[in-house]
């Protein structure tokens, strides 16, 4: 091929940067997680008493923390 003194463009490569290796392997981890912990457990609060999977229930705990969080360190500007 001969060049005409410019420069051809470079074709559009998918190029995976570290950051997508670290998000992959976390949702690999999160899948195999809730993989092994699907067996139901019953949790009870008071006088609820609620069946899930353990999943789903560390899964509402998390967001609960999340919530609660949110809630005390939000400061209104």
């Amino acid at each position: 091929m001969a060049t005409n003194g410019t420069t051809e463009a470079k074709p559009n490569r998918f190029r995976v940067t570290p950051r997508m290796w670290v998000g992959l392997a976390i949702a690999v981890i999160a899948l195999a997680f809730i993989f092994q912990n699907r067996d139901p457990v019953v949790t009870q609060l008071l006088v609820f008493r609620i069946e899930a999977a353990h999943w789903v229930t560390l899964l509402a705990i998390f967001l609960v923390g999340m919530g609660t969080s949110w809630l005390i360190f939000h400061r209104q500007k």
